[in-house]
Protein backbone atom coordinates (compact mmCIF):
# COMPACT_ATOMS: atom_id res chain seq x y z
CA UNK A 1 0.00 0.00 0.00
CA UNK A 2 1.59 3.61 -0.85
CA UNK A 3 2.43 5.87 2.12
CA UNK A 4 0.00 8.97 1.54
CA UNK A 5 1.74 12.34 1.79
CA UNK A 6 -0.57 15.24 2.79
CA UNK A 7 0.59 18.64 2.38
CA UNK A 8 0.72 20.81 5.52
CA UNK A 9 1.20 24.00 4.23
CA UNK A 10 -2.30 24.75 4.69
CA UNK A 11 -2.40 23.92 8.04
CA UNK A 12 0.80 25.86 8.53
CA UNK A 13 -0.76 29.56 6.97
CA UNK A 14 -4.17 28.62 9.60
CA UNK A 15 -1.99 28.50 12.79
CA UNK A 16 0.16 31.46 11.24
CA UNK A 17 -2.74 33.60 10.63
CA UNK A 18 -4.34 32.36 14.39
CA UNK A 19 -1.35 33.63 15.84
CA UNK A 20 -0.90 36.70 14.09
CA UNK A 21 -4.20 37.64 15.30
CA UNK A 22 -3.63 36.26 18.77
CA UNK A 23 -0.83 38.89 19.03
CA UNK A 24 -2.59 41.81 17.44
CA UNK A 25 -5.06 41.36 20.33
CA UNK A 26 -2.54 41.09 22.37
CA UNK A 27 -0.63 44.48 21.16
CA UNK A 28 2.16 41.81 20.28
CA UNK A 29 4.63 42.56 17.93
CA UNK A 30 6.82 39.43 18.39
CA UNK A 31 6.34 35.92 20.09
CA UNK A 32 9.07 36.65 22.38
CA UNK A 33 7.23 39.77 23.77
CA UNK A 34 4.33 37.09 25.06
CA UNK A 35 5.88 36.62 28.62
CA UNK A 36 6.34 40.28 29.40
CA UNK A 37 2.81 41.32 28.62
CA UNK A 38 1.43 38.14 30.53
CA UNK A 39 3.77 39.59 33.37
CA UNK A 40 2.05 42.81 32.63
CA UNK A 41 -1.58 41.26 32.55
CA UNK A 42 -1.30 40.16 35.87
CA UNK A 43 -0.01 42.78 37.87
CA UNK A 44 -2.68 44.63 36.22
CA UNK A 45 -5.02 42.00 37.46
CA UNK A 46 -3.33 42.79 40.92
CA UNK A 47 -4.04 46.09 40.65
CA UNK A 48 -7.67 46.39 40.02
CA UNK A 49 -7.95 43.29 42.68
CA UNK A 50 -6.07 46.48 45.08
CA UNK A 51 -8.30 49.08 43.48
CA UNK A 52 -11.36 47.08 44.83
CA UNK A 53 -10.27 46.24 47.76
CA UNK A 54 -9.59 50.14 48.57
CA UNK A 55 -12.88 51.10 46.82
CA UNK A 56 -14.61 49.16 49.31
CA UNK A 57 -12.78 50.03 52.55
CA UNK A 58 -13.63 53.65 51.74
CA UNK A 59 -17.48 53.25 51.06
CA UNK A 60 -17.06 51.12 54.52
CA UNK A 61 -15.46 54.26 56.20
CA UNK A 62 -18.03 56.56 54.25
CA UNK A 63 -21.14 55.04 56.00
CA UNK A 64 -24.74 56.16 54.70
CA UNK A 65 -22.91 58.80 53.69
CA UNK A 66 -21.22 57.91 51.12
CA UNK A 67 -18.02 58.86 49.58
CA UNK A 68 -19.19 62.08 48.73
CA UNK A 69 -20.56 63.18 51.63
CA UNK A 70 -17.14 61.93 53.39
CA UNK A 71 -15.03 64.13 50.85
CA UNK A 72 -17.25 67.68 51.79
CA UNK A 73 -16.95 66.66 55.31
CA UNK A 74 -13.37 66.79 54.60
CA UNK A 75 -13.16 70.08 52.62
CA UNK A 76 -14.99 72.01 55.32
CA UNK A 77 -11.80 71.79 57.55
CA UNK A 78 -8.96 74.25 57.14
CA UNK A 79 -5.67 72.50 57.31
CA UNK A 80 -3.89 74.93 59.43
CA UNK A 81 -6.80 74.31 61.74
CA UNK A 82 -6.33 70.50 61.79
CA UNK A 83 -3.57 70.00 64.50
CA UNK A 84 -5.86 71.71 66.74
CA UNK A 85 -9.19 70.00 65.52
CA UNK A 86 -7.41 67.01 66.39
CA UNK A 87 -5.90 67.63 69.70
CA UNK A 88 -9.70 68.71 70.95
CA UNK A 89 -11.22 65.71 69.57
CA UNK A 90 -8.29 63.04 71.26
CA UNK A 91 -9.46 64.86 74.63
CA UNK A 92 -13.09 64.45 73.61
CA UNK A 93 -12.53 60.97 72.51
CA UNK A 94 -10.98 60.64 76.39
CA UNK A 95 -13.92 62.28 77.86
CA UNK A 96 -16.25 59.86 76.23
CA UNK A 97 -14.55 56.78 76.72
CA UNK A 98 -14.53 57.69 80.70
CA UNK A 99 -18.50 58.31 80.39
CA UNK A 100 -19.16 55.26 78.24
CA UNK A 101 -16.68 53.27 80.93
CA UNK A 102 -18.74 55.10 83.71
CA UNK A 103 -21.98 53.88 81.50
CA UNK A 104 -20.93 50.50 81.99
CA UNK A 105 -19.96 50.60 85.40
CA UNK A 106 -23.89 52.00 85.99
CA UNK A 107 -25.39 49.38 84.10
CA UNK A 108 -23.48 46.61 85.82
CA UNK A 109 -24.48 48.01 88.93
CA UNK A 110 -28.23 48.33 87.57
CA UNK A 111 -28.40 44.74 86.44
CA UNK A 112 -27.72 43.46 90.08
CA UNK A 113 -29.73 45.79 91.97
CA UNK A 114 -32.34 44.64 89.29
CA UNK A 115 -31.79 41.05 90.09
CA UNK A 116 -31.70 41.70 93.99
CA UNK A 117 -34.99 43.84 93.77
CA UNK A 118 -37.18 41.16 91.62
CA UNK A 119 -40.35 40.62 93.04
CA UNK A 120 -40.54 43.68 95.37
CA UNK A 121 -42.80 47.11 94.48
CA UNK A 122 -39.37 49.28 93.46
CA UNK A 123 -38.15 46.62 90.50
CA UNK A 124 -40.34 48.75 87.48
CA UNK A 125 -38.10 51.98 88.28
CA UNK A 126 -34.86 49.99 88.14
CA UNK A 127 -35.23 48.08 85.24
CA UNK A 128 -36.65 51.77 83.87
CA UNK A 129 -33.20 53.62 85.44
CA UNK A 130 -31.55 50.43 83.26
CA UNK A 131 -33.54 51.17 79.98
CA UNK A 132 -32.19 54.65 80.33
CA UNK A 133 -28.59 53.79 81.18
CA UNK A 134 -28.68 51.20 77.95
CA UNK A 135 -30.02 54.16 75.70
CA UNK A 136 -27.43 56.24 77.01
CA UNK A 137 -24.79 54.11 76.90
CA UNK A 138 -26.10 53.83 72.55
CA UNK A 139 -26.06 57.35 72.09
CA UNK A 140 -22.63 57.88 73.98
CA UNK A 141 -21.67 54.78 71.19
CA UNK A 142 -23.05 56.43 68.22
CA UNK A 143 -21.02 59.63 69.03
CA UNK A 144 -17.61 57.89 69.54
CA UNK A 145 -18.07 56.04 66.77
CA UNK A 146 -18.80 59.38 64.58
CA UNK A 147 -15.80 61.18 66.53
CA UNK A 148 -13.19 58.19 65.49
CA UNK A 149 -14.14 58.67 61.84
CA UNK A 150 -14.02 61.82 61.96
CA UNK A 151 -10.30 61.93 63.66
CA UNK A 152 -9.73 59.28 60.67
CA UNK A 153 -10.82 61.64 57.92
CA UNK A 154 -9.22 64.54 59.61
CA UNK A 155 -5.15 62.57 60.35
CA UNK A 156 -5.83 61.36 56.24
CA UNK A 157 -6.29 65.25 55.12
CA UNK A 158 -2.85 66.25 57.91
CA UNK A 159 -0.93 63.06 56.14
CA UNK A 160 -1.78 64.62 52.80
CA UNK A 161 -0.95 68.02 52.89
CA UNK A 162 2.29 66.98 54.86
CA UNK A 163 3.11 65.09 52.02
CA UNK A 164 2.49 67.75 49.53
CA UNK A 165 4.12 70.76 51.51
CA UNK A 166 7.29 68.70 52.03
CA UNK A 167 8.23 67.33 48.82
CA UNK A 168 10.00 70.72 47.12
CA UNK A 169 11.84 70.80 50.80
CA UNK A 170 13.13 67.24 50.24
CA UNK A 171 13.32 68.01 47.00
CA UNK A 172 16.00 71.36 47.24
CA UNK A 173 17.86 69.55 50.62
CA UNK A 174 18.44 66.67 48.43
CA UNK A 175 20.26 68.54 46.34
CA UNK A 176 22.25 70.16 48.50
CA UNK A 177 23.11 67.61 51.01
CA UNK A 178 24.29 65.97 47.76
CA UNK A 179 26.67 69.06 47.21
CA UNK A 180 28.07 69.22 50.58
CA UNK A 181 28.80 65.20 51.06
CA UNK A 182 30.93 65.38 47.71
CA UNK A 183 28.46 63.09 46.19
CA UNK A 184 28.93 61.03 48.65
CA UNK A 185 24.64 60.70 49.20
CA UNK A 186 22.33 60.90 46.22
CA UNK A 187 20.35 63.08 48.83
CA UNK A 188 17.99 62.85 51.38
CA UNK A 189 14.44 60.28 51.36
CA UNK A 190 11.42 59.86 53.88
CA UNK A 191 11.58 56.16 55.28
CA UNK A 192 9.52 54.60 58.25
CA UNK A 193 10.66 53.25 61.51
CA UNK A 194 9.32 50.78 63.65
CA UNK A 195 5.99 52.07 64.73
CA UNK A 196 5.09 53.48 61.33
CA UNK A 197 6.33 56.70 61.94
CA UNK A 198 8.45 58.90 58.94
CA UNK A 199 12.00 60.05 59.51
CA UNK A 200 14.83 61.59 57.14
CA UNK A 201 17.63 59.25 55.86
CA UNK A 202 20.34 59.22 53.66
CA UNK A 203 20.29 57.69 50.08
CA UNK A 204 23.88 56.34 49.05
CA UNK A 205 24.98 57.32 46.20
CA UNK A 206 25.17 54.63 43.44
CA UNK A 207 22.88 52.38 45.52
CA UNK A 208 19.83 51.73 47.37
CA UNK A 209 21.46 51.86 50.50
CA UNK A 210 19.86 54.44 53.24
CA UNK A 211 21.44 55.83 56.22
CA UNK A 212 19.36 56.97 59.35
CA UNK A 213 20.75 59.99 61.48
CA UNK A 214 21.88 58.38 64.57
CA UNK A 215 23.76 55.62 62.34
CA UNK A 216 25.92 59.33 60.31
CA UNK A 217 29.01 60.73 61.53
CA UNK A 218 29.05 63.90 63.17
CA UNK A 219 30.46 65.88 59.67
CA UNK A 220 27.69 64.02 57.71
CA UNK A 221 25.12 65.22 60.44
CA UNK A 222 26.47 69.14 60.30
CA UNK A 223 26.08 68.73 56.57
CA UNK A 224 22.67 67.36 56.80
CA UNK A 225 21.34 70.33 59.40
CA UNK A 226 23.13 72.62 56.82
CA UNK A 227 21.24 71.48 53.87
CA UNK A 228 17.50 71.80 55.36
CA UNK A 229 18.58 75.08 56.44
CA UNK A 230 19.75 76.46 52.78
CA UNK A 231 16.85 74.69 51.92
CA UNK A 232 14.39 76.41 54.62
CA UNK A 233 15.79 79.80 53.83
CA UNK A 234 15.39 79.78 50.28
CA UNK A 235 12.11 78.24 50.04
CA UNK A 236 10.81 81.11 52.79
CA UNK A 237 12.18 84.16 50.97
CA UNK A 238 9.96 83.35 47.97
CA UNK A 239 7.53 84.85 49.68
CA UNK A 240 8.83 86.71 52.85
CA UNK A 241 11.16 89.54 53.50
CA UNK A 242 14.85 88.47 53.73
CA UNK A 243 16.23 87.71 57.32
CA UNK A 244 19.96 87.38 58.21
CA UNK A 245 21.82 83.89 58.14
CA UNK A 246 23.92 83.51 61.41
CA UNK A 247 26.24 80.46 61.83
CA UNK A 248 29.02 80.19 64.52
CA UNK A 249 31.59 77.28 63.86
CA UNK A 250 29.09 75.41 61.69
CA UNK A 251 31.75 73.69 59.39
CA UNK A 252 34.11 73.33 62.50
CA UNK A 253 32.90 68.88 61.29
CA UNK A 254 34.04 69.79 57.63
CA UNK A 255 37.49 68.97 56.21
CA UNK A 256 38.32 71.25 53.52
CA UNK A 257 37.08 70.25 50.30
CA UNK A 258 33.26 70.31 52.14
CA UNK A 259 33.84 73.34 53.79
CA UNK A 260 34.59 74.66 50.33
CA UNK A 261 31.83 72.85 49.08
CA UNK A 262 29.41 74.45 51.80
CA UNK A 263 31.27 78.32 51.42
CA UNK A 264 30.18 78.21 48.07
CA UNK A 265 26.28 77.21 48.73
CA UNK A 266 26.40 79.94 51.35
CA UNK A 267 27.80 82.16 49.07
CA UNK A 268 24.83 81.33 46.94
CA UNK A 269 22.65 81.93 49.56
CA UNK A 270 24.14 85.73 50.23
CA UNK A 271 22.13 86.74 47.04
CA UNK A 272 19.09 87.07 48.82
CA UNK A 273 20.43 87.81 52.48
CA UNK A 274 22.99 88.93 54.61
CA UNK A 275 24.99 85.83 55.68
CA UNK A 276 27.45 86.04 58.56
CA UNK A 277 30.16 83.40 59.59
CA UNK A 278 31.88 83.19 62.49
CA UNK A 279 34.83 80.51 63.17
CA UNK A 280 37.85 80.83 64.93
CA UNK A 281 39.63 78.19 62.72
CA UNK A 282 42.17 80.56 60.75
CA UNK A 283 42.65 77.82 58.08
CA UNK A 284 38.94 78.57 57.01
CA UNK A 285 39.75 81.52 55.66
CA UNK A 286 42.25 80.00 53.42
CA UNK A 287 40.25 77.98 51.67
CA UNK A 288 37.29 81.08 51.55
CA UNK A 289 39.61 82.57 49.81
CA UNK A 290 40.29 80.19 47.82
CA UNK A 291 36.65 78.71 47.14
CA UNK A 292 35.20 82.73 46.48
CA UNK A 293 35.25 84.71 43.94
CA UNK A 294 36.52 88.06 44.32
CA UNK A 295 33.39 90.38 46.17
CA UNK A 296 31.94 87.01 47.42
CA UNK A 297 33.81 87.10 50.71
CA UNK A 298 34.50 89.98 53.55
CA UNK A 299 36.59 89.23 56.25
CA UNK A 300 36.23 91.23 59.87
CA UNK A 301 38.32 90.02 63.02
CA UNK A 302 37.47 90.25 66.06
Amino acid sequence: MPIEIVPADRDLADIRTRMDALLAEAGCNEPSQIPEYIKLSNQRANLEAELSRLEARLAQISGAGGVEALEQEASRHSVDELPAEIEELRRTLERLNTARDEAIRSETALNGELTRLEGRNDAAAAASDLKSARANLNDETNRYIRLKLAEHVLKSAVESYRKKASGEMLRRSSEVFSQLTLGSFDGLDLDWDDKNNPELVGVRNGSTARVKTDQMSSGTCDQLYLALRVASLEIYFRNHPPVPFIADDVLIHFDDERAAAALRILAALAAHTQVLLFTHHRHLLDVATISLGEGQLAVYTI
